[in-house]
């Protein structure tokens, strides 16, 4: 009997996605959450952007392509939401864009499947193609009439809303069967929140599971489309935070280099996850460079305060589409069981602190349920691919009562105290850069146990020790001395990597993060009974360390028990410090950036063969011979570092990745920090150096 194909179309207004799975006698084939990806060069979303030229109706690019700008053609992009839009001209418009658009992806899925990497040639393929809930039939209809067209087989539709409940049941059936969050025949109300690029949608709905599972839609909201409160708007506010440090045409100038989508990729990559972190923000390089280039010294520090000052209005929007849903419904806060926030929009910090309450003073959710057990919010792993696999997972029909019926705690499976027999992890790392690359991104560290493989499942934690989420390593390279980055079909310990992560985004990452991997007893245990057990291992494995004289360029001495090493990680000069528990070399990386940064330092991170190394100089210097306070860390062993300060030649080549770069620069030797020459070109003073070592020794020793 032949497989079933289903095949998944999420056509966004920002992204679009397919997804697809196979069924045989309507069981899942390969792992249940598996659902092959249509990809887009590498890439498994592609923005939903169309370049036409002016005076040709038939060339056309596409998704990543036509986001490089081209002489004599204009560039259409939201245009799903004129789809329905009160102005015939922009209507027409809209649909014969989308038309196009859905040629396109048909033909990117055909030649896909035709290669054998979505299935077997027999297959019987199936389309489900989604659309909001509050589109009119006659919409609905053409987005149903424009997939076949395009030649997507037999195309039948489902709601956004439905989609994004059935991947949130089927991806989280873990949790919800774990806190009792469902049971079988018994409505749970669910307000689905979907905030893309234009728009924040909600649906309120009543999902009973059984034999015969039901989606009740309750309301949707906003009815109209006066509400705008979707991504695009906090590029607008945080571009005034900016424009309000300038004259006019200062901000006209440099705004138009700095493009949207480097605008974009900032707020995404920079400002959500320092936010979400509490952190602050205070450099944007694109941005930094050029009112540098203008003579422009501009100090900022865009913290929460800040972002909060700057989009008060906007916030304030977030709980009135909430309680405004839920009054059209004629329900209370108290109504509502579950949340599901889905949307590239959802992952700011303030959406889920909204939602348990804790900003008042921005307007008042009262949803007592989810205030007193948040975790009835159901945060999305992947927001922007959420729709399609909902559509993918139609065929799955498992998620009744084997799985929702709510069983006796289970034994845990990680004993307190831990017992004498210690298993020993099959890999570790922590997470100490996210960089961007033309084709997505990779996360960066030091592999501190065992080894990776590519393909291999790994689980991620963050920093308060609750695990996140899982992900699939895509692809290894080996950060090599003389070869640059050397793709590998493996990594050990020890080995310095840049890893591509698949099935994740870069906004759920931070520094910090840990990904781990071994067998089920770890992947289910607390995070901070595995960091016992890792730490555990590594102290019955031999320590090295490097020699140790005495000797000191600048009179200085620890107070942690290290000394001063002749030689060694960093030579002559070089302080060793005992790493203390809770303490890490990329904290004190960190620490001593910001440091520089709140001394309206120009700041930028390296990673060499030794360790790492932290430049610093005056703002506005763009001289390329131009020198630096240069502070180098060189672990030692499992727990100790070798810190060294003084000067040396600022590496430009940082400054066109913002600062934050994973490099196999090889650098010449420091400058002694009394050589005053240095000091004076890269606007450094005394205080400055003595603070910062100061610094330094207070990380290690407090």
């Amino acid at each position: 009997m032949a497989a079933e194909r289903i095949i998944g179309v999420d056509f966004g207004t920002s992204t679009s996605v397919i997804r697809v799975k196979r069924y045989e006698n309507g069981n899942p084939l390969g792992e249940k959450l598996e659902a092959k990806e249509v990809v887009f060069g590498d890439r498994a979303l592609v923005p939903t952007v169309i370049m036409k030229k002016d005076d040709a109706e038939s060339a056309c690019y596409f998704g990543y392509e036509a986001q490089q700008g081209k002489k004599n053609y204009t560039y259409f992009h939201s245009f799903k939401m004129d789809l329905e839009s009160s102005d015939p001209e922009k209507r027409a418009q809209a649909r014969q864009l989308t038309e196009s658009f859905f040629l396109f992806l048909a033909k990117q899925y055909r030649s896909q499947s035709e290669g054998g990497h979505l299935g077997n040639p027999d297959d019987k393929e199936r389309t489900i193609v989604s659309y909001p809930v509050k589109w009119n039939e006659g919409t609905k209809n053409f987005m149903l009439k424009t997939a076949a067209k395009a030649g997507f087989p037999n195309v039948t539709g489902m709601d956004e809303a439905q989609a994004a409940i059935q991947a949130v049941i089927v991806m989280n059936a873990e949790h919800l069967q774990k806190h009792g969050l469902l049971k079988n025949g018994v409505g749970t109300n669910v307000l689905l929140i979907d905030m893309g690029a234009g728009t924040t949608d909600l649906v309120l709905a009543r999902y009973t599971p059984g034999d015969e599972t039901e989606t009740e839609v309750l309301n949707t909201w906003p009815k109209s489309g006066d509400i705008q409160f979707g991504g695009r708007e906090i590029d607008h506010l945080l571009q005034k935070f900016f424009r309000q440090m300038l004259d006019e045409d200062d901000a006209e100038r440099i705004f138009a280099r700095i493009g949207t989508d480097k605008f974009k990729s900032w707020k995404e990559g920079n400002v959500s996850p320092a936010l979400r972190q509490d952190d602050s923000v205070t450099e944007f390089a694109e941005f930094d460079n050029l009112a540098g280039f203008l003579g422009l010294d501009l100090d900022y520090c865009l913290d929460r305060t800040a972002f909060e000052n700057c989009l008060a209005d906007y916030l304030r929007q977030f709980p009135q589409l909430i309680n405004g849903c839920l009054q059209n419904a004629g329900m209370t806060g108290n109504d509502v069981d579950l949340v599901i926030v889905t949307g590239g929009h959802s992952q700011w910090y303030f959406v889920r602190e909204m939602l348990e309450g804790k900003m008042p003073q921005l307007g008042n959710v009262d949803l007592p349920k989810i205030r007193e057990n948040p975790g009835r919010i159901i945060p999305i792993s992947r927001p922007q691919e959420t729709v399609a696999l909902g559509l993918a997972y139609n065929g799955i029909h498992d998620t009744g009562e084997d799985e929702l019926v709510v069983p006796e705690p289970p034994t845990p499976l990680w004993p307190d105290p831990i017992e004498d027999k210690i298993s020993t992890p099959t890999f570790t790392m922590e997470i100490r850069q996210i960089i961007s690359k033309p084709e997505g991104f990779v996360v960066e560290g030091t592999i501190s146990l065992g080894e990776v493989v590519a393909g291999d499942t790994v689980y991620i934690w963050d920093t308060t020790g609750k695990k996140c989420r899982s992900a699939t390593i895509k692809r290894i390279g080996l950060c090599s001395k003389n070869n640059g980055t050397i793709i590998k079909d493996a990594a050990a310990e020890n080995d310095v990597v840049a890893v591509r992560l698949d099935r994740i985004m870069a906004t759920e990452l931070s520094q910090g993060m840990i990904l781990f991997k071994d067998t089920e007893e770890f992947q289910h245990a607390p995070l901070q009974w595995v960091q016992e057990r890792v730490e555990r291992w590594k102290a019955r494995q031999p320590v090295v360390t490097g020699p140790k004289a005495g000797g000191d360029s600048d009179g200085g001495n620890n107070s942690n028990g290290g000394t001063i090493i002749n030689g060694g990680a960093l030579g002559i000069g070089s302080d060793i410090y005992t790493i203390p528990q809770g303490k890490s070399v990329a904290g004190a990386v960190q620490t001593v950036r910001k440091f520089l940064v709140s001394k309206k330092m120009e700041v930028q991170e390296l990673k060499t063969e030794e360790g790492y190394v932290v430049q610093a100089r005056k703002k506005g210097l763009f001289n390329k011979n131009a020198s630096a306070l240069e502070i180098r860390l060189a672990p030692i062993g499992d727990d100790q570092v070798a810190i060294k300060v003084g000067g040396g030649k600022w590496a430009s080549i940082a400054a066109k990745s913002g600062g934050a770069i994973v490099s196999t620069l090889v650098l010449g030797p420091l400058a002694p920090i009394g050589a005053i020459a240095f000091i004076i070109s890269a606007g450094v003073d005394a205080q400055l150096i003595s603070d910062t070592k100061k610094l330094i020794k207070d990380y290690f020793t407090c």
